[in-house]
């Protein structure tokens, strides 16, 4: 009954077309993570980040992205697939996933966090045992200090933004 109250006090504040596409957005990624046996969806909260590595105090929580969403601009930008994609923040690698999936040479993940990397890292063997498939995708945790970041000089560089 809960879900219920939400989504209608949700279609006054935001009407029902926004409604809707929220919920299709939502569904969207839960049937990703089903079908890839993969696990994006579920919230890391701020403190259990800061509680694992101190420089999370910078950053906020883990959220997933919006797998459609991304799906649509890698659709759209019509990037050339034979370049690398870095995601900075990957997280839990949904974005990764999709961008191997988009077709790019070669795809990196850099995470502050191990536990985040890890579930990436098993979000990563998941989704080959799924599809039968070896990525092409790297995923690192990186420890980042002030005026101490470097990397490969790559084509395109993803960092990963919260969305509603």
């Amino acid at each position: 009954m809960n879900v219920i109250i939400r989504t209608v006090k949700k279609i006054h504040r935001d009407g029902f077309s926004r409604t809707f596409r929220a919920m299709y957005s939502h569904l969207y990624d839960l049937y990703f993570d089903w079908k890839n046996s993969t696990d994006t969806v579920s919230w890391i909260s701020h403190e259990e980040l800061i509680r694992e590595n101190d420089i999370a105090k910078y950053s906020v929580h883990y959220q997933g992205c919006n797998a459609y969403l991304v799906k649509s601009i890698l659709k759209k930008l019509k990037l050339p697939k034979n370049q690398t994609f870095i995601d900075m923040g990957c997280g839990k690698g949904k974005i990764l996933l999709l961008a191997n999936s988009y077709g790019f040479k070669q795809v990196k993940g850099i995470e502050l966090s191990k536990k985040l990397c890890g579930i990436a890292k098993r979000n990563i063997l998941s989704f080959e045992s799924k599809t039968n498939s070896k990525s092409n995708i790297s995923v690192e945790i990186e420890m980042l200090q002030p005026m101490n970041f470097s990397l490969k000089i790559v084509s395109y560089l993803c960092i990963t933004l919260l969305m509603e």
